[in-house]
């Protein structure tokens, strides 16, 4: 006689079995779901045993929730809430309670379409067990963005346009911009080639890139997302003069006591490119020479300046002088070069005797390549940003040693600071002048004490003779490789390079110090890390200043997925420790496209390119940092009709390895080609 069992328990799961026990040999009666079974046996007694642990269907014990203004233009954010039972959750966003399409993650941006609706999020939660769902509190209603117009001219009144002291440079200052701008364009001579600020503030902004003492017109104009208003009324100046090319007056020391030895390379008759093995002294006093092959090399820049570049560090490398006599804690260095190749140990070295050199003056990185600083003889320490020393710009750099225990005096451009350490020479009796990575134009050392007066009197005069500016703003390239790279292909040293190149104009701003923070394989969690550090470069930037950033990151996120990257990109930009947040200008560079064309990347360039992007980091239209972001897309320079950087060329013609960018790719890359409003280096002034 058949025998049959009907279970009919609800709580059972798929992972459940039932044993069927025959002479005491169980057997598995398959998977189960919560339903009706029926175990027959038509001849003996059986025994039904159902294992397994019973599933809840999940409880929510804390509601979603939004974060955000409900405005147009704004985004919002919302969290899953908290649930027993680990379910997968999912969101739907609610415009007065009906599902807005698409709208399915943590943030939603809102649109015209939200103004004065209610906007909620529904949770669904989902287990084994069953499901649930949970509604946030409705936000609203959204308020509508104000019909702009685009803002007034600028008034004759409200700016200023003069000489820069600075070679062919012009100096604009905003006294007052226009209400509601959120731009401020110009153009020089009536031409149709627009550019752009780095924001809409007031303040002086130093444009480069001027043919030395030429007169230039101006006009401007405010813009804000309705459109631009007319060009104000062209004023007139000239761009700054040729500062520098030959040696004037520095100002005066107690000669019994610290006597000047000064070089200056106008003073020079070698040929462009030839080997320099012997240094006059200005005063005639004490020269230096080198031994063939040893030596530097002559070179112009682009204005016609001399100056003697130092390549590489054989053993006895560099201009020397055995015998000149240096006090051991009493002597200052001053020199008026460019570094265009950081982190190749540069110093000016005494105690030379027997082969050993002590730096005195060293541009060694910090941080990997980070940037590089004038450092204390013999340690490790560097000095904030006030002392640090820019890549690829000409600058006047030096230390003042008034005794062994006293902490030095350091000077970059008209910016005066002191070491963390004091110094630690020994005594010596030579002098040798050996600066690798570094374009030397001017070398001044004074063999004996000075005073803080005499010292800052020979700094000041060296900067007004070169024409060199305070510099209390920071621009900034961080990113990863592509922007690193290495040696030549360095975007810092490239530039570094490229200003003594003749027809490449200046790009880099006078009152601005340029630093190359890019880490090779850097990704977008770790320039995050190091933007939240206790101390880097943007705690050490000088309070109230204007500093800017130019951004490039994403390639070693292509793992992530689009989707996360476009998440970490809103975390970098936004919250209290976002570089919006902390006064940062930034320029992103959609990213130059590899050989590969990944699909990541292709994404990752599309999004950056669109509103989505600037909504989502509260830089769009009528929100909160409207006008501090721009976008630069890199990957259209061209040059001779092609797209280097994209698809019309590449390989090894502007790339190393189908990824990095060679030389050639590197130009392109900072200045754009022949499309100047696509290099990463455009309008950052």
């Amino acid at each position: 006689m058949a025998k049959h069992i009907i279970l009919t328990d609800t709580t059972l799961d798929p992972a459940d079995v039932i044993l069927v026990r025959r002479s005491g040999l169980p057997q598995v009666v398959g998977d189960l779901a919560a339903d009706s079974y029926t175990v027959r046996d038509t001849s003996a007694p059986v025994s039904v045993t159902v294992t397994g642990t019973a599933v809840a269907a999940p409880v929510n014990t804390t509601p979603p929730a939004i974060s955000g203004t409900p405005a147009v233009g704004q985004t919002l954010t919302a969290t899953e809430g908290t649930w027993s039972g680990a379910p997968v959750i999912a969101l739907q966003w609610l415009r007065d309670g009906v599902a807005i399409a698409g709208a399915s993650g943590l943030s939603y941006p809102l649109t015209a379409a939200d103004a004065g609706a209610n906007i909620s999020v529904r949770a669904s939660a989902t287990n084994a067990g069953g499901a649930a769902t949970a509604t946030s509190a409705a936000v609203g209603p959204v308020t509508d963005v104000p019909v702009a117009t685009p803002p007034a001219a600028f008034a004759a009144g409200d700016w200023t346009f003069a000489t820069a002291a600075a070679t062919g440079q012009v100096v604009l200052t905003l006294a007052a911009v226009p209400a509601g701008a959120t731009a401020v364009d110009y153009t020089f001579d009536g031409g149709t080639t627009v550019h752009t600020l780095m924001d809409a503030g007031t303040g002086a902004r130093y444009l480069p890139g001027l043919t030395p003492g030429s007169s230039t017109s101006l006009r401007i104009r405010a813009r804000n997302n309705a459109g631009a208003s007319a060009w104000a009324t062209a004023k007139t100046a000239n761009a700054g003069t040729l500062k520098g090319a030959s040696a004037t007056t520095i100002g005066t020391v107690p000669a019994s006591s610290a006597p000047i030895l000064r070089y200056h390379m106008a003073s020079l008759t070698a040929a462009d490119g030839d080997e320099v093995l012997a240094l006059n002294d200005l005063g005639g006093t004490t020269n230096l020479s080198a031994a063939a092959g040893l030596g530097p090399k002559l070179r112009l820049d682009k204005y016609g300046r001399k100056f003697i570049r130092y390549e590489a560090e054989p053993a006895g490398f560099g201009l020397r002088n055995d015998a000149v006599v240096t006090d051991k804690g009493n002597f200052s260095v001053f020199l008026v070069g460019r570094v265009f190749a950081p982190g190749r140990g540069t110093y000016i070295a005494l105690n030379t005797t027997g082969g050993t050199a002590g730096a005195i003056i060293s541009t060694t990185p910090a941080q990997g390549d980070t940037f590089p600083f004038v450092r204390a003889y013999g340690t490790g320490s560097t000095t904030d940003f006030s002392g640090s020393m820019p890549v690829g710009q000409l600058v006047m750099i030096g230390v003042n040693y008034r005794s062994p225990n006293v902490a030095p005096r350091i000077y970059v451009n008209q910016s005066v600071s002191t070491s963390t350490r004091g110094v630690n020479a020994e005594v010596g009796s030579g002098i040798r002048l050996s600066v690798p990575g570094i374009d030397l134009y001017e070398a001044v050392l004074v063999n004996g004490a000075l005073s803080n007066d005499e010292a800052d009197a020979i700094a000041s005069a060296l900067c007004s003779n070169w024409g060199l500016l305070d510099m209390p703003n920071a621009l900034v390239l961080e990113g990863d490789s592509i922007t690193r790279g290495a040696g030549p292909d360095s975007v810092s040293e490239w530039w570094g390079r490229a200003h003594n190149q003749a027809g490449l104009a200046d790009i880099i701003p006078a009152n601005c110090k340029l630093f190359n923070t890019a880490i090779s394989g850097n990704t977008i969690d770790q320039i995050t890390a190091q933007r939240d550090l206790s101390t880097n470069w943007m705690t050490a930037a000088k309070s109230g200043a204007r500093n800017n950033m130019v951004l490039h990151i994403g390639y070693n996120n292509i793992g992530d997925g689009i989707d996360t990257i476009k998440a970490k990109y809103v975390s970098y930009f936004t919250g209290e420790n976002g570089v919006l947040a902390r006064g940062l200008n930034v320029q992103v560079v959609a990213n130059i496209n590899n050989t590969s064309n990944h699909p990541v990347m292709l994404a990752l360039r599309t999004w950056l390119d669109s509103t989505d992007f600037l909504n989502a980091i509260g830089a769009g239209p009528g929100q909160t940092y409207e006008g501090r972001v721009k976008v630069v897309q890199t990957y259209l320079a061209e040059e001779g009709g092609l797209r280097p950087l994209f698809v019309d060329a590449g390989g090894g013609t502007y790339y190393v390895d189908g990824v990095h960018p060679n030389s050639e790719g590197t130009r392109v890359m900072t200045t754009g080609g022949d499309t100047p409003r696509y290099g990463i280096m455009a309008d950052v002034a």
